[in-house]
């Protein structure tokens, strides 16, 4: 059993929770890029250009054997993770090796194209644990080219499952969770106007208008800090709303929670069912009660 941390600092142990015995750090290296690339084989040529960029092309294909020895060396318990062959090499992520940065992005990736309104409870859940595995940037302190590409195509991923899970949070009413999810957008991106008046209307929805007036002055400060610009129309709007204590406009809010589970027609079917038959019973009984006044049968 492998456990591999890409997250932060990166740490690669055993099963006893052992460090990795790794010979060289391009051994390292080309373990993470392996792994980061692991949708398909990786030929030896892209991989001695990407990890040994600055030498000829017989130097970095001998560097790149030495380090896929090291690697193999490493990866004594991981029996069958690695192939290599004559012209490629490949990393096979099988149940024995566990990594941090591979579980977030399938958790995040199978919820592309769903809205944070429309998340059903568990996935919200997945999604939240997929986030906390995000303890810091992806390999922190690496510098390489395609470490840089890797570390922001994460963080933007990481971004965008806190907005969902801040949209859910504020669809389901939960002002505390939507404002933890908020506030740690705003440590990425202190200027996202959107970002602040979402926690200007989770503030003002739980009831502390003051900390919703000084979002404000907060969101006007980021704005004309980063980017020289005044809030826009909408959020002064938003903020005059707040201010004059009304409440607020039906386009400020989030869509309403769908419900866990949908009536069943035959359900609804047998109520209305019974409801006529009340009311049939009642005509019947008045239908009666006239023929009486009448002296008919």
């Amino acid at each position: 059993m492998l456990d591999v941390r890409l997250f932060g600092v990166f740490r690669a142990q055993d099963r006893d929770a052992r460090p990795l015995p790794f010979e060289s750090h391009k051994a390292r290296e080309l373990l993470c890029f392996l792994l980061l690339h692991r949708d398909r084989p990786q030929s030896r040529e892209v991989l001695a250009s990407q990890l040994w960029g600055g030498q000829t092309t017989g130097q970095s294909l001998k560097q790149l054997r030495q380090a896929l020895w090291h690697l193999h060396l490493a990866l004594a318990e991981g029996a069958g993770l690695l192939r290599v062959e004559a012209d490629w090499v490949e990393l096979r992520v099988l149940p024995s090796l566990t990594c941090d940065a591979l579980a977030f992005e399938e958790a995040v990736l199978a919820r592309h194209g769903r809205a944070g309104h429309a998340l059903t409870p568990g996935e919200a859940r997945a999604l939240g644990e997929a986030a906390r595995l995000y303890r810091g940037d992806l390999l922190e302190g690496w510098m390489q080219d395609w470490c840089l590409l890797q570390r922001e195509r994460l963080h933007t991923l990481y971004l965008a499952a806190l907005e969902k899970l801040a949209d859910h949070a504020e669809t389901c009413r939960d002002w505390e969770g939507g404002l933890t999810h908020a506030a740690r957008l705003l440590e990425f991106d202190r200027a996202s106007e959107s970002t602040h008046c979402q926690v200007m209307r989770l503030h003002y929805l739980s009831g502390h208008r003051t900390a919703a007036l000084r979002q404000f002055t907060l969101c006007e400060r980021a704005l004309r800090e980063e980017l020289g610009v005044k809030p826009s129309h909408a959020t002064l709007a938003l903020y005059e709303c707040i201010r004059e204590d009304r409440p607020l406009e039906t386009e400020d809010l989030p869509p309403p929670a769908l419900p866990a589970r949908p009536p069943a027609p035959l359900d609804l079917g047998a109520e209305l069912l019974q409801e006529l038959r009340g009311v049939v019973g009642e005509l019947r009984t008045l239908l009666a009660s006239e023929r009486r006044l009448r002296g008919g049968p």
